[in-house]
C-alpha cells in the first residue's frame, strides 16, 4: 500500500490543478490504477495492524477502490469528452 501512496505523490507532483489531472492521460489513468492497489491491499492488513491503526478506515478505502473500478469506463468517458 505504501507503495501505491507513494507512486500517486509522484505521479502527481506538478499537478496544478483537477483538470490538469484529468487531461494527463497516464498519471490519471496511472493514479486510478494506484487506488485499485490500495483498496485490494486493504483488505489484506493483518490484525494487529487494523487493531494498532482504528483510524484507517478501511471500509472508506474498500468503497473508493471498488466506486474507481466499477465506474472507471464512465470515469474515462467523460475524460474524453463522450
Amino acid at each position: 500500500m505504501l507503495e501505491s501512496v507513494n507512486k500517486i505523490e509522484t505521479f502527481t507532483q506538478g499537478i496544478r490543478n483537477s483538470r490538469a489531472f484529468y487531461e494527463d492521460e497516464k498519471t490519471f489513468d496511472s493514479v486510478l490504477m494506484n487506488f485499485i492497489v490500495i483498496g485490494e491491499s486493504v483488505a489484506k492488513l493483518d490484525e494487529s495492524f487494523r487493531r494498532a491503526n482504528p483510524q484507517v478506515s478501511r471500509s472508506k478505502i474498500k468503497s473508493f477502490r471498488n466506486f474507481v473500478a466499477h465506474n472507471y469506463l464512465e470515469l474515462t468517458q467523460k475524460k474524453c469528452g463522450n
